[in-house]
């Protein structure tokens, strides 16, 4: 089984934006045999009717914070095999919840 993790600031098409582009590939991928898909949000969503778990956290946390609550979310399961978060904002974050090194880092 595949384990895909998307990160991503909201869910739907109605706002337009990379949410309009992420909400239908995810919900493809998640309907494939053997991958599962979850989708972090830093914001609630308004509807939600897919296959792709929805898991929601807190955006108005430092970006630090939604990691270490990314992780914590990942330590008593098994972690993604692929990782995507691909604007300025979700990328940065995706990056650092893969490595894990960012309490470590120079700032």
């Amino acid at each position: 089984m595949m384990r895909i993790c998307v990160i991503a600031t909201g869910w739907g098409t109605q706002a337009g934006g990379i949410n309009a582009f992420n909400t239908p590939w995810t919900t493809a991928l998640a309907n494939q045999p053997n991958v599962t898909v979850e989708c972090i949000l830093t914001t609630q969503p308004t509807t939600v009717e897919t296959s792709v778990a929805i898991q929601v956290v807190d955006g108005r946390q430092s970006p630090n914070d939604i990691v270490d609550e990314i992780q914590r979310m990942y330590s008593e399961r098994q972690r993604p095999d692929w990782w995507i978060g691909h604007d300025v904002y979700t990328g940065e974050l995706n990056r650092i919840a893969q490595v894990g090194d960012h309490r470590n880092r120079a700032t």
